[in-house]
């Protein structure tokens, strides 16, 4: 990683959480709002009465439209960790538009939900938002069925905790659990009383979770032990144990005094 601008550079981002980070690696450096979409971004970049000598912006979204070759310095952990969520799609129907569910039927990435949920649930002990400077690095390994005889792949963490999935609920049909051929359940009928067959998955998380100052002056780090996970909410329950961990190391003093300032 690499960011050579002279010192009183004024770099442009509209992210609390990029600003209080980099300020950490980067106390040399000036840190002004930038917004728009990304052309508007660029051409006040490339104007020539610009007061910026640099942009902070997300890579997929300029590789997406094939202006990758602007990207100099890539930025990633562990100077600048991600927010929650960023990167994944969601989709949004009515609950009773079957054509549209079956269209999507199939659609949904099971490794993608557990990742979100393990980052939502750290989030939301942390009782954060997209506006606080709380970032995350996720990763989710399937574990093969090779790996069934181990005692990781038999009781993923936290799978005691929670009674098991209806077979009929949609959730399913959209996490990879469910086999492609299974059909949509009817909503307005009554639950089947014979639940498909469900694909047994087991994948290892690994979580690291910070919350920095806005002054980049504080900066907590939980780097939590990977973990076998089986479910979702088994990968939500994960996260916020690493939130709460996170909290007991010095995070909730910083996030106290920021809720402390924005009240003042």
């Amino acid at each position: 990683m690499r960011l050579r601008s002279p010192d009183g550079s004024v770099v442009g981002t509209g992210s609390v959480r990029r600003v209080a980070q980099l300020r950490r690696k980067f106390p040399n450096l000036k840190f002004e709002d930038m917004r728009g979409n990304l052309n508007t971004r660029l051409s006040k970049l490339d104007s020539p009465n610009s007061t910026f000598s640099a942009l902070i912006l997300a890579v997929s979204g300029l590789t997406r439209v094939s202006l990758g070759h602007r990207i100099t310095s890539p930025l990633g952990p562990p100077y600048l960790f991600y927010a929650v969520g960023q990167g994944a799609l969601g989709v949004e129907i009515r609950s009773r538009d079957s054509r549209v569910r079956e269209a999507l039927h199939g659609l949904g990435d099971w490794q993608t939900e557990w990742t979100c949920a393990a980052e939502r649930g750290c989030l939301r002990v942390l009782e954060g938002g997209c506006s606080l400077p709380v970032g995350v690095e996720c990763s989710l390994q399937e574990l093969s069925e090779l790996d069934s005889t181990s005692t990781a792949y038999a009781m993923a963490y936290g799978e005691e905790e929670f009674t098991p999935l209806q077979g009929d609920s949609p959730l399913l049909h959209f996490s990879g659990i469910l086999p492609l051929s299974t059909p949509f359940p009817d909503i307005n009928a009554p639950a089947s009383a014979v639940a498909p067959l469900l694909s047994k998955r087991r994948a290892k998380l690994t979580l690291t979770a910070s919350v920095t100052s806005p002054d980049g002056s504080k900066h907590v780090v939980h780097a939590a032990p990977a973990v076998t996970v089986g479910s979702y909410r088994g990968a939500q329950f994960w996260g916020e144990e690493c939130a709460r961990e996170l909290r007991r190391l010095g995070a909730g003093e910083i996030l106290d005094e920021i809720t402390r300032v924005r009240k003042a």
